[in-house]
């Protein structure tokens, strides 16, 4: 019995070699609840960071007046919009000053409607007869033929079948 207690202590013996592996089997189960505890903790934070982001989608919602869900497109469709309309605006407004600086120095705007020379109402030869009939050009009445589309839509009656209109 006193060789045994000998051996319970001595480097090499299978009762120290067992208290080894307890000990490494407890370090290793705290690390791995460590480690659980610390990936809990970190899912908790991403969770709160989520909320926090919904919330915060929730009142720039509010203020553009769509859904939390689509907030992002929203505001990246009006970024662009803005962004268009701010570039329209710079060019429009280079070419209405060229415009202005053209008419100051006596030129002329390009952009109004002139007499054409070939315009056949313009010459002095044509008489009053001809203007009338070149401007008022034989045209099919509308209301008497079907075929041709109308102002008042007319929907063409269904015909009865043969058999129903002949007397009996």
């Amino acid at each position: 019995m006193a060789r045994s207690l000998f051996l319970d202590h001595v480097n090499g013996s299978c009762v120290y070699r067992l208290d080894l592996r307890t000990e490494d089997e407890r370090r290793k189960k705290a690390q791995i609840a460590k480690r659980e505890r610390l990936d809990r903790e970190q899912h908790l934070e991403i969770e709160a960071a989520k909320q926090a982001d919904i919330v915060q989608k929730k009142e720039k919602a509010a203020l553009i007046g769509t859904s939390w869900k689509h907030v992002e497109s929203r505001s990246r469709m009006m970024f662009k919009y803005i962004r268009l309309n701010d570039m329209f605006h710079a060019a429009m407004t280079r070419i209405r000053e060229k415009q202005l600086q053209n008419l100051a120095s006596g030129g002329t705007n390009h952009y109004t409607k002139t007499a054409r020379e070939d315009d056949p109402y313009a010459s002095p030869f044509t008489s009053e007869d001809t203007k009338v009939l070149e401007f008022q050009p034989n045209k099919r009445d509308v209301d008497s033929n079907y075929n041709l589309p109308s102002h008042r839509s007319l929907i063409k009656q269904k015909r009865l079948c043969p058999d129903l209109m002949t007397p009996r």
